[in-house]
């Protein structure tokens, strides 16, 4: 089991719409080593949301 951080910024998706949507999205993701994390996410991972 992975751990993961997640940013995002509340303007685009805020923590009411993953709880809505039962799913998040990700935006524009230009970092390669970040794009390459995101797709190794899996279901059941522990994740820590962030939102600035």
């Amino acid at each position: 089991m992975n751990y993961w951080l997640i940013k995002f910024a509340p303007f685009r998706f805020s923590w009411d719409d993953c709880l809505r949507n039962g799913k998040f999205e990700i935006y524009s993701v230009r970092n390669h080593q970040a794009r390459n994390n995101l797709r190794e996410m899996k279901l059941n991972n522990k994740v820590l949301f962030y939102q600035s």
